[in-house]
């Protein structure tokens, strides 16, 4: 895909500097990890990024741990029962997920240094490098859809300071071919913003798009978010902030139209070269659907 449409966004991309990135003690081992870095340019990246990686056998699990009570937790706090729901707190690998994507020097982990609700939360870090590094879980529809809806609590831990933006929490529509697809964009800088698009493929290459500011929300802090991708009779997507609707756009029914969806909770694509890595938190993930 073409990445031409966000040139004028690099001149955000100012020293952000303080953003140390390390690998925490209390991080559990049951995540997955990319490998070394290729040392060819981009089509040798994107080889590489091909195959998924299996869930749970990038890295050594703690077999030791075992899954803690279902009393007092988020997904068993839920009124109703979605498609999905992940808090984290369950050791051992992701298996309520379809699978992972993961660039080299990538991970997707468990982490108790922080969460929204303990004692977990999914860390999702992108390495520094001169290619776009994917790291993400992501579950897939059984069959076509018309209706996702994705909620969760996002934190930014750390942005990169000299590549201008990322692409996190993709849902991606299409099988072969992709359709068109939602994505969170997440600004560099000293005074980082954010946006949403929806945009669609076309035969030709084009890929129209529709962009949402978010402004004044950087997530540095927890933010609950939900978003709402329907193809229904009027299709549209909006986003909702800590219960506020943050922004809605209506989407040409020509365009988007229901098929398999995928959606995916980590970096989807970081605008190279990088400097340094994208840290992004997630806890209390729900995902529902409706043919």
């Amino acid at each position: 895909m073409s990445r031409l449409r966000f040139a004028t966004a690099s001149v955000l991309a100012i020293v952000l500097g303080a953003a140390a990135i390390h690998c925490s003690l209390t991080t559990s081992l049951d995540g997955l990890a990319g490998g070394a870095t290729p040392d060819g340019g981009d089509s040798a990246v994107t080889d590489a990024l091909a195959a998924d990686a299996p869930l749970g056998d990038a890295q050594a699990l703690d077999s030791s741990a075992e899954a803690g009570s279902d009393s007092g937790r988020y997904c068993s706090s839920l009124g109703s029962t979605p498609v999905l729901c992940d808090d984290f707190d369950d050791e051992g690998p992701f298996i309520k997920w379809s699978g992972a994507k993961l660039g080299p020097g990538a991970s997707v982990v468990r982490d108790r240094t922080a969460s929204r609700s303990a004692p977990n939360s999914l860390l999702t870090t992108s390495a520094a490098s001169a290619n776009s590094i994917p790291a993400y879980l992501r579950l897939t529809s059984p069959s076509s859809v018309h209706r996702v809806r994705v909620a969760y609590d996002l934190r930014v831990d750390a942005r990169d300071s000299q590549s201008a933006y990322a692409e996190v929490g993709y849902i991606r529509f299409g099988t072969a071919v992709r359709a068109h697809s939602f994505y969170l964009r997440l600004y560099g800088g000293v005074t980082p913003g954010a946006g949403f698009a929806a945009e669609a493929y076309l035969p030709d290459g084009g890929i129209p798009q529709n962009n949402v500011s978010l402004a004044g929300n950087p997530f540095t802090s927890w933010t609950r978010v939900e978003v709402d991708y329907d193809l229904g009779a009027a299709p549209h997507v909006s986003v909702t902030l800590d219960g506020v609707l943050a922004g809605d756009t209506a989407l040409d029914p020509t365009r988007f139209k229901p098929d398999v969806a995928t959606v995916e909770v980590g970096v989807g694509y970081s605008g190279p070269p990088s400097s340094s890595a994208w840290q992004l938190r997630y806890d209390n993930v729900t995902v529902d659907w409706d043919p």
